[in-house]
């Protein structure tokens, strides 16, 4: 069945197409990943770390169109030499995740400056500038878009002063970038989660152990009107969505995902 261009069997609207998941060997954007390379989509999933990368080719194992490729995106280096990696398997890219991060647990008067330059390098200026350094591939896909991946605390703060930053200056790229790109046919959105359990949170010290974790989980709950915290499939899924031809005339857009958060 056909409508609008659209069909089951393309459900991410650019056929079997290439895809860059920045932070694509954990959290959400290893789920990114996955939902795509079940799609049978072509998925370089990127990521920093020899730990992060030997457990995502054991998740995606049964996947023969998953890549795997190491990259600080911090680094210049890195980044060009990621682009070189990927410009040998296609010469155009058809979506672009940004799902890149981390998280200080501290809040203004406590964050180090050390801790602010971090966390906006890996939270702001990994996701523009990796869009940057893939817009020659981005364009020659006719059909390309970009998804940064936000957070609530963009429009409301949570504890960590730097990750609140970082998103909310995130969203105004994602707006900033969509306005600038639309010449090109590029769409950027952005996807904003509220809490989706996850190792960010532990790998950042916000809480100490298992049992804190959960407590803290707990706690945040009552925030979140639906009555249930996030999963990665969640996020995935709003991903899935906005990078479909269902989405061909969003660009631009700041899409909560939030259990109903940004309105409690």
């Amino acid at each position: 069945m056909q409508s609008d261009g659209f069909t089951e069997s393309d459900a991410c609207g650019i056929g079997s197409g290439h895809i860059v998941v920045c932070g694509g060997t954990s959290g959400l954007g290893l789920e990114c990943a996955r939902v795509f390379l079940a799609a049978g989509h072509d998925v370089h999933c990127v990521g920093r770390t020899d730990t992060g990368l030997i457990r995502a080719r054991e998740t995606l194992a049964g996947f023969e169109n998953a890549h795997f490729i190491q990259c600080d995106l911090t680094v210049r280096e890195d980044r060009e030499a990621l682009v070189q990696a990927v410009s040998k398997r296609t010469d155009a890219i058809d979506l672009l995740v940004n799902s890149c991060g981390t998280i200080s647990g501290d809040g203004f008067a406590q964050e180090s400056e050390a801790e602010w330059q971090r966390v906006m390098e890996h939270n702001l200026s990994a996701a523009v500038n990796s869009s940057r350094d893939f817009l020659e591939l981005l364009k020659k896909s006719g059909r390309s878009s970009i998804i940064n991946i936000s957070s609530i605390c963009s429009q409301h703060p949570c504890t960590s002063f730097s990750y609140s930053v970082s998103k909310a200056a995130l969203d105004m790229a994602t707006r900033s970038m969509a306005k600038d790109l639309a010449v090109f046919g590029i769409r950027v959105n952005s996807v904003n989660p509220s809490v989706v359990p996850t190792n960010l949170q532990k790998s950042a010290g916000v809480t100490a152990n298992d049992d804190s974790f959960e407590t803290w989980l707990d706690s945040m709950l009552p925030l979140h009107p639906l009555g249930r915290l996030g999963t990665p499939s969640d996020v995935a899924a709003a991903v899935e969505f906005l990078a479909s031809s269902k989405a061909s005339w969003i660009t631009g857009a700041i899409l909560n995902v939030d259990g109903g958060r940004a309105v409690n």
